[in-house]
């Protein structure tokens, strides 16, 4: 400990360092050398413990005949000591501490310890050893390391503490204003992993698995704390993967044998660690792992592995080497889903593999005659699956479920999912093409924009038609058109109101048949966008967009009784992709380490483009504030060597929709470029005029710099 007493501190006050601080008390937590020095010491105090032990001083704790005594188990920040409930062993473990305590400067502190005496342990006899170790504090009853340390009949109740995490963190997070991505990132992140750690230990009753997934369900259809969402997709169809048409949820109990299935697999492959060797000599002693069962007083941890055990045997897979070891009808060795044995015929005999192949020395081949007695026609097909090496080596266990053929809790999981869908057929997709949502998932547009068009293909928007099919008594006329009703395609896309929408936005293609009642169809018309040529980013977005905006402004007609004109629809729309663009572009620009990643068509060219010889241009832009109405506009001229000769801003006052603002910021433009008396002007905005004087013409081309606008003609020639 010579590293602790002889460093010396320094605290940085405002980046320079002061003062020095010499510590006498030990190694502070949170220091980088802690782990290290901890790890040396602990070291030493388990030589010393096993010391005691050689000699017969301490006796640790056995489960059962031939099972290995532990004497202690020493974790990152706490340590456990097993030993006999003797004045020897207590004295012998009490010595220990004391020697450890002198060499390495720590002291075990009895106010923080607790001891645990078996039922069998007399209460005098417990009070002196109290007395011989120090510590007066029992325990036995609470948990460790997060999980209970003894279980009873009542397990509900070991558990309910899972349950009011889950339920105190969604109460919490219901007060936040989160979108439909921000709370599935919120549930898979954060609500299911928190039971994970007792899952991958214990096998969770089934009222505990279904009440945390009734709190995330009530979550994530909830629109806050006190407003109940309505549950417009069942939580088990939300629990099938984004490429079946869900979203991905976790079935907890499925997932809970997955879990599960990695400790009986950890056995299977790491037979000669500690937990392992316990395990076999108390529960399957003359057996293999894959061959234990249930046993009268197990524990509830061994009957937990069981039940992982169970998954774990439908996804091993024997891989032929030798066939000395693998049975053809008691192994699974035939490559299919899930691996399966040979099929069996009455009277027939088990055999190995390895009657079945023939070996020549240099090669090794199949014996056909022996396989077409034995197997079946099935079974003989898939044998010619199987690759037979050359060179014999041992057969081994594999999962049939992963490339690299180590069990993984993914695959477990996928495994035991489809294994519970086959034994509930009644369990289906939520409406709606898989295909098209899982295009909608591959989408470069925001998190939000996705999860809105999952929901209108799984009809989950709150139209009137839906709200009648939940038992709403409501009127199913569409409060926008009053003529027809609202259903989730004529909200987006036949509503006369949206129909103007879509058709002033003058996209450069049409995808849209407007009068087409298949909501599906119009979506897959505007992803098929995505994959058309010529078309910049902005035009493939912008309708995605468009088609949100829409449902936003009907959500304010319903609940505000705010009227918003297409024209702003559009605006928003626009705004919103182009800030979409603008950062996805940013974050891009910062990965390459580059400020330009080639998408400078996206948005406009920064760089000024000088006029020809003998021409001006003149610069303008204006802005337009959506809640004030408020508009301003500035100006620049300059000549053809980049001179500027005039500029300025001004307030143009009251505006209603950015397009007056513009032609206000033209009208002060032009006024301001005549006053110079020049002849030949270029005013460039999102409208690039040309006015020359000499031949009384004015060519005007109404162009949205961004590729798409409102206004858009052809070139025209006006005296």
């Amino acid at each position: 400990m010579a590293t602790v007493t002889t460093v010396e501190y320094s605290v940085l006050v405002n980046g320079n360092p002061q003062g020095r601080i010499k510590p006498e008390r030990g190694l502070r937590q949170g220091d980088p050398l802690s782990p290290y020095l901890y790890i040396l010491c602990a070291d030493v105090l388990s030589h010393m413990i096993d010391t005691k032990t050689r000699r017969g001083d301490i006796r640790g704790i056995r489960i059962g005949n031939g099972v290995p005594a532990v004497s202690h188990l020493l974790f990152a920040d706490d340590s456990l000591f097993f030993c006999q409930a003797n004045n020897r062993n207590c004295k012998a473990l009490k010595d220990t501490f004391r020697v450890y305590e002198e060499w390495s400067g720590q002291q075990i502190n009895p106010m923080k310890s607790t001891i645990t005496f078996g039922s069998r342990i007399p209460g005098d006899l417990q009070n002196r050893l109290k007395g011989i170790l120090g510590i007066n504090k029992q325990g036995g009853g609470g948990k460790y390391l997060g999980l209970p340390e003894q279980f009873g009949r009542k397990k509900k109740e070991m558990f309910q503490s899972i349950i009011n995490k889950v339920g105190q963190k969604t109460s919490d997070w219901s007060g936040k204003f989160l979108s439909y991505a921000g709370k599935e990132v919120m549930i898979k992140s954060v609500g299911v992993a928190m039971p994970v750690f007792s899952m991958s230990c214990f096998k969770l009753p089934a009222n505990i698995t279904d009440e945390i997934s009734s709190l995330l369900m009530r979550f994530w259809w909830d629109k806050g704390d006190k407003n109940r969402g309505i549950p417009w997709v069942a939580w088990k169809r939300l629990q099938f993967s984004k490429r079946d048409g869900g979203l991905g949820f976790r079935d907890l109990p499925r997932f809970n044998d997955a879990l599960l299935a990695k400790q009986a697999w950890r056995l299977l492959k790491h037979p000669h660690t500690l937990f392992a060797r316990l395990m076999k000599a108390r529960y399957y002693k003359d057996t293999t792992i894959l061959e234990a069962k249930h046993r009268t007083n197990e524990s509830y941890g061994w009957s937990s592995i069981v039940t992982g055990l169970t998954l774990l045997k439908k996804g091993l897979k024997k891989v032929i080497g030798d066939g000395e070891t693998t049975r053809v009808f008691g192994d699974n060795w035939l490559p299919c889903h899930p691996p399966k044995t040979a099929t069996r015929h009455a009277g027939q005999e088990d055999i190995f593999v390895k009657d079945l192949i023939v070996d020549f020395g240099s090669s090794r081949k199949w014996n056909m005659q022996m396989v077409e007695e034995t197997l079946t026609p099935a079974d003989q097909n898939l044998l010619q699956r199987i690759y037979l090496p050359q060179n014999k080596k041992q057969d081994c266990t594999v999962w049939g479920y992963d490339k690299s053929g180590v069990y993984t809790v993914k695959s477990g999981y996928w495994l035991a999912f489809r294994k519970h869908l086959q034994d509930n057929p009644n369990i289906l997709i939520p409406h709606g093409d898989p295909v098209l949502k899982e295009k909608i998932w591959r989408l470069q547009i925001m998190p939000k924009i996705k999860h809105f068009y999952w929901r209108v293909l799984s009809q989950a928007i709150p139209t009137a038609t839906r709200l009648i099919s939940r038992g709403m008594n409501i009127d199913r006329t569409c409060q926008r058109c009053c003529a027809a009703d609202e259903t989730i395609n004529h909200t987006l896309f036949s509503c006369p109101h949206s129909v103007m929408v879509w058709r002033i936005c003058n996209l450069p293609w049409q995808p849209l048949n407007l009068h087409d009642d298949n909501c599906d169809e119009q979506v897959s018309k505007l992803l098929e966008l995505q994959n058309m040529r010529g078309l910049t980013d902005f035009q493939k977005l912008f309708p995605l967009w468009l088609a949100w905006r829409i449902w936003k402004s009907r959500c304010r007609l319903i609940f505000r009784k705010e009227v918003t004109l297409p024209h702003l629809i559009v605006q928003q729309a626009q705004g919103d992709v182009l800030e979409w663009l603008k950062s996805r572009d940013t974050l891009h620009s910062q990965a390459a380490g580059s400020g330009n990643n080639g998408s400078g068509s996206l948005t406009r060219n920064l760089t000024w483009q000088r006029p020809t010889l003998g021409f001006h241009k003149c610069n303008f832009d204006a802005s337009f504030n959506l809640h004030s109405n408020l508009s301003m506009a500035g100006w620049i001229v300059r000549d053809h060597a980049g001179v500027a000769l005039s500029w300025g801003t001004t307030n143009l006052g009251l505006s209603s929709s950015s397009l007056e603002a513009e032609a206000k910021a033209l009208l002060i433009a032009m006024q301001q470029a005549w006053s110079l008396g020049l002849d030949h002007v270029i005013f460039e905005g999102d409208c690039k005029i040309l006015i020359d004087k000499t031949t009384n013409l004015v060519f005007v081309r109404f162009i949205d710099l961004n590729g798409i606008g409102i206004l858009h003609a052809e070139p025209a020639v006006y005296r």
